[in-house]
């Protein structure tokens, strides 16, 4: 899937959710991959959508904390880029 792909699909989701009255959202963004991808186009839509629905990425690691060694690192980029939680872990 592209960012594009990602992005539009999240947005769909966000107005199908608004039009029933939610006005929160979680989504997990995955960060074991070097670009990021999925994180970055949940980020957009949070932009896009912040004055009707309130929306939390969560950085998520598809193979877990340990799974990989530079998960960590991954995972602390995605909290600086605008990433509300670390797997769990509130900041």
């Amino acid at each position: 899937m592209s960012w594009k792909d990602v992005k539009n699909r999240a947005f769909t989701t966000g107005q199908l959710l608004a039009v029933q009255g939610v006005l929160f959202m979680r989504t997990h963004g995955a960060v074991n991959e070097p670009s990021l991808m999925a994180l970055q186009a949940f980020l957009a839509v949070r932009e896009v959508v912040k004055y009707w629905m309130k929306v939390q990425v969560v950085a998520f690691p598809q193979d877990g904390i340990y799974g990989g060694k530079e998960n960590d690192f991954w995972r602390e980029k995605a909290v600086a880029m605008g990433g509300f939680a670390r797997h769990g872990f509130w900041f």
